[in-house]
């Protein structure tokens, strides 16, 4: 058989036509870090009434009596810092963030202290074991909105030995318990919507380093917990947090030497946790969403699109991060299978822009892949979803080698397969996770680790060491030394027999029905003749 892994079409274009999504939030534009971190204050800094700093403000700052023009350099970061979380607060457009961004510092401190008119404050801690302590209270969702928003500044903010003295007292697992909190919640109410938004914006501030990404990675939580996130609540109510987790999820496909991996398993452990048919339906539910859906509810109209995008992109990177050709291909015909290339003529026809490159990046990749596998097999096209074009390019690959009596007598046991609608779909499931298996476990590739616990390898082993074994010996022991499944196959022709027995059997009974009907369908039809006779008797006249 051909090792499809080692073969990728034109491997130099797809690796530039196919990047890692850049979607971590930079630091902010402008906003320098605190350089001083060896002495933190842990007191709440917030907006005095009288136009300046409560005490303890340094000297130079607004309201000390100074020129904005004669600001020292610490002053400077600290009307950055508080305008950050100002524009967090308002949770605008990248767009929007840009152009405030660039207002001159006069003209920020100015709606700093218009916004301080109005009641505002936003609290800034400057010890990160100062946020460990508060978060990891039990806070009003409120005041932990705003916790979290100066929490989301200082991750992005600060110096990255903030970051890690923040990771390294505990911090990420309270952000972590505060999202499965939250998950939790079957009837959030719009502060606990809100606390969750500024959460999730926090954790992409968090992993927006080496340090945090890696750590995040490497926790047992970290994934399962941002992917649990798809999962919770009507998402017109979430956009902006599904999209947020989305785009996170996309960026972590691309990361060496698992990231892919991890995510495929958090999947699919909460496929069997929700009940789900497939692992990647929540995905392609969202594909199906429409603006109207949101129209009428609390969710923001403006963010469908978005979601969508999203959705698709992540759809993207877990078929194209791999670098197995058969994985790709095996990862598409799942989503294949939950009906994707239906979902898109209706995405095509809402005319976006982003929303069409992922499309034609799917449909694109799509193609390349089929052409790399057909050229891989010595066929010119193939079809992957014609099962006769499919068999034509099976009988071409192995016609005339050592593998045909094999490939037949697997055809020959597909013939005595059950096609009962009861046992047959499951059996054809069965044996479609099993080929999977067997092709993609190589490697560490599985593209459904959890449902069969199949170890190729040792069968492969175990055929091997018996050359002298006849060709028409029954193949059991591979499957009894590695699954749970020890029935040999004289007792699956026995289990066989006795189905076709119980089938003769079900079929005796329906016709003695039949019949039993037909005697009683007789039987009435005498009971109306006897009742007309009897009546014509009654009128018949004797003088």
């Amino acid at each position: 058989m051909f090792n499809l892994g080692t073969h990728r079409k034109k491997e130099k274009d797809r690796e530039k036509s196919i990047s890692t999504p850049t979607i971590f939030a930079g630091p902010a534009k402008g906003a320098a870090a605190h350089k001083d971190v060896s002495s933190p204050v842990e007191s709440v800094i917030k907006f005095s009434q009288g136009g300046g700093f409560v005490p303890g403000t340094p000297v130079g700052m607004p309201g000390s009596g100074d020129d904005v023009a004669t600001f020292k350099e610490e002053d400077r970061i600290e009307i950055e810092r508080r305008f950050e979380a100002f524009l967090t607060q308002l949770a605008l457009p990248a767009d929007k963030l840009t152009q405030m961004r660039s207002l001159p510092l006069e003209k920020k401190w100015g709606l700093l202290q218009s916004q301080k008119s109005k009641g505002a404050d936003i609290p800034i801690l400057h010890s990160p074991i100062a946020f460990v302590e508060l978060l990891g209270q039990t806070l009003p969702a409120a005041e932990l909105s705003k916790h979290l928003q100066s929490l989301e500044v200082s991750l992005r903010t600060e110096p990255i030995q903030w970051v890690k003295n923040y990771i390294a007292g505990g911090g990420l697992p309270i952000l972590l318990n505060l999202m499965k909190g939250f998950c939790a919640m079957a009837s959030p109410t719009k502060d606990d919507r809100e606390a969750l938004y500024h959460l999730t914006r926090s954790l992409r501030a968090l992993m927006n380093n080496t340090h945090g990404l890696q750590t995040t990675l490497s926790h047992p939580d970290g994934i399962p917990t941002l992917t649990l996130l798809l999962y919770i609540w009507p998402t017109i109510s979430i956009w902006k947090n599904k999209t947020i987790v989305l785009d996170l999820l996309s960026a972590i496909c691309f990361v060496p030497p698992d990231g892919h991996l991890k995510i495929l398993e958090a999947l699919q452990g909460w496929r069997d946790e929700k009940g789900e048919g497939k692992r990647f339906e929540v995905l392609v539910s969202g594909l199906k969403l429409r603006r109207e859906d949101a129209e009428g509810s609390e969710g923001d109209v403006s963010f469908h699109m978005e979601y969508q995008i999203s959705c698709l992109t992540f759809i993207n990177a877990i078929v194209n991060s791999p670098e197995d050709l058969e994985f790709r291909v095996s990862l598409r015909n799942e989503f294949i299978e939950l009906g994707i290339i239906e979902l898109l003529p209706p995405l095509r026809a809402l005319d976006h822009d982003e929303l069409n490159t992922q499309i034609q990046i799917f449909e694109e990749e799509a193609a390349a892949d089929l052409d790399a596998f057909a050229e891989v097999i010595n066929v010119e096209s193939i079809n992957m979803q014609d099962p006769d074009a499919v068999f034509t390019a099976i009988k071409a690959q192995l016609d005339g080698s050592e593998s045909w009596n094999w490939f037949v007598r697997v055809l020959q046991g597909l013939c005595m397969a059950p096609c009962d609608p009861f046992r047959g779909p499951k059996l054809w499931e069965l044996l479609h996770i099993t080929v999977s298996q067997i092709v993609l476990q190589r490697n560490g590739l599985n593209p459904d680790l959890a449902r069969l616990r199949l170890n190729v390898d040792s069968a492969i082993g175990w055929l091997g060491k018996d050359e002298s074994r006849s060709n028409y010996s029954p193949i059991v022991s591979p499957l009894s030394a590695t699954s749970s499944v020890e029935t040999p196959v004289e007792t699956t022709v026995s289990e066989r027999v006795k189905m076709k027995q119980m089938e003769e059997r079900i079929r005796e009974l329906e016709k003695k029905e039949r019949i039993m009907g037909e005697l009683e369908e007789m039987v009435r039809k005498k009971d109306e003749e006897l009742s007309g006779l009897r009546k014509e008797i009654g009128e018949i006249r004797l003088w």
